[in-house]
């Protein structure tokens, strides 16, 4: 037999081969080769493609699997906590629209090797398709195993790192730089000469130091680790005529502050981060919180208030912007993977880009995958909170 090209499908044929099966037979040196009936050539593309479009609507069809990193347990439990219930109201809302979500929750207590050990659990044993981390630490630990691994990363955390290390990551929080930047302007226009910083040793108060500083260059700055007695900084800070102070904390700290404060008379005002306020400190202090000014997000809406009150009927009000942060971005991370066949991942990250603004808690949109929000400074008035200043 004169040999042909066999450019098509073939195969070595055995030696009791159908005849009938194929459209021509080749002599070759390794033997009889057949060219399938076109009937069976059609056959295999038509099973691949259905093997393809099955799994493309498998991948569709499945839960959508979010995994959520954030502390439940340790010192800022309070705000996991309400990150719980902004997931809850997120998970109603889903499914209420006929989407299939599940969020899957994994208590660090800001340890980071426990946040690499969850991060790897999330994605190995549940298999969760995208991460949403809280905090500069457990975030920071957690970034490269979700980079690794291939899956979106949205972090509720001051640091501003993250994102330029791992492409698959979006930042949210508010921004540090400018908020800092505001307060040392407002306490300027209070006149204040000097102004101090009690620098905790975390990333978003290096980035509030960075931009405090160019508008104080005399600033006096005084650093400290997480529960340090606190008292020789706040003493040293008065001995050098600050007559404000900022602190970027956690409210464990700021309480060490307060305390401090109070215990040497020290009459001083001091601007803090919103997620560092807590019953604790208003009930605790109420002398000292008409010198107390904190940084925050603008206002949570009415209609999320409402829900998130009716879920909590004992909810105090504090720190609801981790649930109203939560309850956004656990949002858009489902819609940005019901959007992408497949759940791919370049697919998610445009879609994620493309998050409309959301009045939950002033969500403008992301610009260099960083989240835009409105930014207040509020403080107190016989024992009101007023705002000071946007």
């Amino acid at each position: 037999m004169k040999r042909k090209s066999h450019s098509s499908i073939l195969r070595v044929l055995p030696a009791n081969f159908c005849r009938r099966d194929c459209h021509e037979v080749y002599e070759l040196p390794e033997g009889l080769v057949c060219r399938p009936a076109l009937r069976q050539t059609g056959l295999i593309i038509s099973f691949v493609l259905a093997l393809i479009l099955a799994r493309t609507d498998a991948a569709a069809d499945a839960p959508i699997k979010i995994g959520v990193i954030t502390d439940l347990s340790g010192k800022m439990a309070y705000w996991g906590q309400q990150t719980r219930l902004g997931a809850e109201l997120a998970r109603e809302t889903l499914r209420g629209e006929g989407r299939q979500v599940e969020f899957f929750f994994e208590d660090t207590a800001l340890d980071t090797a426990k946040s690499v050990s969850a991060a790897q659990k999330l994605i190995h044993l549940d298999q969760v398709d995208a991460l949403y981390s809280e905090f500069s630490a457990v975030s920071t630990a957690v970034s490269p195993v979700a980079l690794k691994n291939r899956r979106m990363l949205v972090h509720d955390a001051g640091t501003a790192e993250i994102i330029k290390s791992n492409p698959y990551s979006f930042k949210s929080f508010i921004d540090f730089e400018e908020g800092c930047r505001l307060m040392v302007k407002l306490f300027q226009a209070r006149g204040i000469s000097k102004i101090g910083m009690l620098k905790m040793s975390i990333d978003s108060a290096e980035n509030c130091l960075s931009t405090a500083k160019e508008a104080a260059p005399d600033m006096v700055v005084l650093d400290y680790n997480t529960g340090e007695d606190q008292r020789t900084l706040v003493l040293t800070a008065r001995s050098r005529g600050a007559g404000a102070l900022l602190n970027i904390t956690y409210e464990p700290d700021l309480l060490n502050t307060l305390k401090a404060v109070k215990t040497i008379g020290y009459e001083v005002l001091i601007g803090t981060n919103e997620n560092a306020i807590t019953s604790n400190v208003t009930q605790g202090y109420p002398e000292l919180l008409e010198r107390l000014f904190v940084l925050g997000f603008g206002a949570v809406s009415p209609e999320f208030l409402a829900r998130l009150k009716e879920k909590d009927p004992k909810s105090t009000g504090a720190n609801i912007e981790a649930a109203a942060l939560a309850y956004t971005h656990l949002r858009q991370i489902s819609a940005a993977l019901s959007a992408c066949a497949g759940r791919e991942l370049e697919c998610q990250m445009n879609r994620m880009a493309e998050s409309p603004p959301d009045d939950t808690i002033g969500f403008r949109g992301w610009k260099n995958r960083a989240a835009q929000f409105g930014m207040m400074i509020r403080g107190w008035k016989d024992g009101v909170r007023y705002e000071v200043a946007k």
